[in-house]
């Protein structure tokens, strides 16, 4: 009975670190991605702003972030989806909650670059659009 409880311990723990590298494997994807982005822009070298904020999301579902901006500041804003992901899009909302840019593509990668028009808190909605039916990590990331 001792064996066999150890070896059914044994074994979910490997499941767990399976998992969990594997999950580690897609969020580096998925930054890789962000980052290529960025190269794109001509933003790299700049501050990022969000610390590399990432997530999991399921398909069609969509998560906020909000990151303050500066009046007449340069920014790039980028998600990125690992393997798993069709198609990530990203918007931002000025603080009066008004739309001031989208990236809506069909890539697993959305980038704009903006200009803030008032300095205050600005809300960023990254959509996983589309990916594997289980859904997919992403990763956002904000520089000026």
């Amino acid at each position: 009975m001792a064996r066999r409880t150890f070896c059914s311990i044994v074994f979910v723990a490997m499941l767990c670190l399976t998992w969990a590298g594997s999950a580690s494997a897609t969020t580096r994807s998925s930054h890789q991605t962000a980052y290529g982005h960025l190269v794109a822009l001509g933003l790299m070298g700049y501050q990022d702003l969000t610390g590399g904020d990432d997530g999991y999301l399921p398909r069609g579902r969509s998560v906020l972030r909000s990151v303050y901006l500066a009046e007449g500041e340069v920014y790039g804003v980028v998600a990125g989806g690992c393997d798993d992901a069709h198609d990530v899009d990203v918007e931002v909302f000025t603080p009066s909650g008004r739309r001031l840019a989208s990236d809506v593509t069909h890539d697993r990668a959305a980038a704009v670059k903006i200009v803030a028009p008032v300095s205050g808190l600005y809300t960023v909605r990254v959509t996983m659009f589309a990916s594997t039916p289980d859904g997919a990590h992403w990763s956002l990331l904000v520089v000026r």
